[in-house]
């Protein structure tokens, strides 16, 4: 049997440059087309590498398949060229080329990723689930595993190679050919019944293996169950999200992607990510249709002016108390006492205050709220809905043209989130906050 090589051209289009992968008996490559001076990735499945049919009819059936997809985290179908008669006939598969590595190739050079970008990576393939699964008739991928799941620099996932691919749901008359990889295929998989739930088990089983840099099939099992609190620790949340995920009965699992991705979302603990200055944090990982934005809001000028009727007051209490002959001695230290604390409120009581000042700022997809704290105690609260929202002025100032801070901008007023911010964070706040409302147009 001839052997591909670089360079060799098939259909007179495409050049193979290097092998991308093997899976079955497909071969997948990445080449240049020869027509619009692009690269992509060409798959080909050669009859005399075949043992029976069934190969053959997975390859026309991933081909049907990706021609009616569209999906950005589905490589592109490109072309389709069924073989010449004969025995040495090369069926060929053009997809989009999918930018990055393969997880499977990042773990085999010692990448770990942490619990965060684990969380992102699952969350992104389950919203590709949750399309794939919404089509009439869903389409299951049955192969979701670390070695087609593509992530690229820029923290993307395409999941590739439908090779496996299902269109129809199987039935007991009707069941399908077993077809997955070992470790990463839920239990029903084995009699031929893939079914939407097949994936998520498929998903659980990729998290356990990027946590803890094993593939599945190496880990203990206990009753058909991968017993993975062995050598991965998860917040708990984390972990019944997983033991559900990972239920050997489908009907355990979670009824759907969407509903694994919310339940994901809600056992997703914030942390907060410092922008600049350290004036801004932001909670993460959220929701897409949630916002938290916590500021420190430096030192409030209010509190100087307070130095002037603290001042008057003690100067009187001293010129009292100097009246009488008993106080007279300890007049010298109640004028020191007086200055000090005149000194302290004009100076010491702002920097005190200001260091603990705190704004939080709250959106979701229905309502905004605002928060101001001072020592930890909440002196002001605002809130309305998210349509009243017109967006941020990073520099809202009064009728006179004093500066009031960064505010955020409803229908008839303006509502100051803090006033002791440097340009970049006003602006940085300003830009967060647009962002969220472009994305929820009208709450």
């Amino acid at each position: 049997m001839e052997t591909r090589t670089p360079g060799t051209v098939l259909a007179d289009r495409y050049r193979l440059r290097e092998v991308l992968g093997r899976g079955g008996f497909a071969v997948t490559w990445l080449a240049d087309d020869l027509t619009t001076g692009g690269q992509v990735a060409v798959k080909e499945l050669r009859l005399d590498r075949v043992p029976d049919w069934e190969a053959i009819r997975h390859f026309e059936r991933e081909a049907r398949v990706l021609r009616n997809l569209r999906h950005p985290r589905i490589p592109d179908y490109v072309d389709f060229i069924a073989p010449e008669p004969g025995p040495e006939g090369t069926f060929v598969l053009v997809q989009q080329l999918a930018p990055g590595r393969a997880l499977s190739r990042r773990l085999a050079d010692g990448w770990r990723p942490d619990i965060t970008r684990v969380r992102d990576i699952a969350a992104r393939v389950l919203e590709t689930l949750v399309h794939l699964h919404g089509l009439n008739p869903p389409v299951v991928h049955r192969d979701i595993k670390p070695g087609n799941l593509i992530l690229s620099d820029d923290g993307e996932v395409m999941l590739v190679d439908f090779g496996a691919v299902r269109d129809r749901l199987a039935t007991q008359s009707s069941l399908g050919s077993v077809v997955g990889t070992y470790g990463y295929m839920a239990p029903e998989q084995y009699q031929g019944a893939a079914r939407p739930a097949s994936d998520l088990y498929g998903v659980g089983a990729t998290v356990v293996h990027l946590l803890s840099g094993r593939p599945p099939s190496e880990l203990p099992h206990t009753r058909l169950r991968v017993d993975f609190a062995k050598v991965v620790t998860v917040d708990p949340p984390l972990a019944r999200w997983l033991e559900r995920m990972l239920e050997p009965a489908p009907e355990d699992r979670f009824a759907s992607a969407a509903e694994a991705l919310t339940a994901l979302h809600a056992c997703a603990p914030t942390r907060a990510t410092s922008e600049p200055g350290g004036a801004l944090q932001v909670a993460q990982p959220l929701p897409d249709d949630r916002l938290e934005i916590a500021l420190k809001d430096g030192a409030p000028g209010r509190a100087r002016w307070l130095a002037i009727p603290v001042g008057l007051g003690f100067a009187g209490l001293a010129w009292t108390l100097a009246r009488g002959a008993i106080a007279r001695p300890l007049l010298p230290l109640i004028i020191l006492a007086a200055i000090a604390i005149v000194l302290f409120v004009a100076q010491g009581w702002p920097l005190l205050a200001g260091s603990s000042a705190k704004a939080l700022l709250r959106l979701d997809s229905r309502e905004w709220s605002l928060e101001r704290r001072v020592f930890g105690v909440r002196y002001r609260q605002a809130r309305g809905p998210l349509r009243e929202l017109r967006g941020v002025d990073p520099d809202l100032r009064s009728a006179h043209g004093k500066r009031r801070g960064v505010a955020l901008i409803t229908t008839g007023r303006g509502h100051v989130i803090a006033r002791h911010l440097d340009d970049a964070t006003r602006a940085r706040v300003a830009e967060l906050v647009a962002g969220f409302l472009a994305r929820h147009p009208g709450g």
